[in-house]
């Protein structure tokens, strides 16, 4: 049996999903992610006056500088949008991946006209 043929209507979770170990602490089911692997992925946040910034949401890179997220990303609970993206970087909170890391500032947030659910960010080019 080939690994997606499908032997009864109650085996999709044997077929596409890992099991998942509940004593790690990892993206994609407990696996570490291999620098790089997730370049498209951005990590969403907000500068605060110290500088630091609390990354608070995540988004894919669709277009060079287009990035797609969820509409309860485009501002936080004081109403502030966010201003900046990160991506290619496997730890946002250490310094030890950051060679091929870019972090960008978010110039302009797009909502979609007739989907009230997402956005889309514009980062500079």
């Amino acid at each position: 049996m080939l690994p997606y043929e499908r032997s009864s209507l109650h085996d999709c979770e044997e077929r596409f999903y890992k099991k998942i170990d509940p004593i790690k602490v990892a993206p994609a089911a407990g696996s570490p992610a291999y620098l790089r692997e997730f370049a498209h992925i951005a990590a969403i946040g907000w500068t605060n006056e110290d500088q630091s910034v609390r990354w608070l949401c995540g988004g894919s890179l669709i277009w060079e500088n287009f990035i797609l997220t969820a509409a309860h990303c485009a501002a936080d609970d004081n109403n502030v949008p966010p201003d900046v993206a990160r991506m290619g970087d496997i730890n946002i909170y250490s310094d030890e991946d950051d060679e091929f890391a870019q972090q960008l500032k978010i110039v302009e947030i797009i909502r979609h006209p007739k989907h009230k659910c997402r956005i889309v960010c514009r980062v500079e080019s």
